[in-house]
């Protein structure tokens, strides 16, 4: 399937998983993985902290503190129902605020 295609998906997806790229993804590709829940579907967000000083990842300035991602996944229509904290990474639980 092409990435044109994708849209033939939207809201049929129990669980989407973004593991490291919420820094790499503009908000028309946030959006994308958002319309493909099912309206009780599940996004997990696992994402490098920008919060914390990290021997390794990317650089400080080109990822997200927990509460930024937060900020933006809502704007992209996310409703955050979790957060972890880890070492390095956060982890936010949403569903489509529909």
């Amino acid at each position: 399937m092409h990435t044109d295609e994708i849209t033939k998906l939207n809201g049929t997806a129990d669980r989407v998983l973004a593991l490291n790229v919420l820094h790499e993804v503009g908000d028309e590709a946030l959006r994308a993985m958002a319309a493909l829940l099912k309206p009780t579907g599940t996004m997990l967000v696992v994402d490098w902290n920008a919060g914390v000083e990290r021997p390794v990842g990317p650089p400080r300035d080109h990822v997200y503190t927990a509460a930024e991602a937060r900020e933006r996944m809502e704007r992209m229509g996310l409703r955050i129902e979790g957060k972890r904290m880890f070492k390095y990474h956060y982890s936010l639980v949403a569903r489509a605020a529909r």
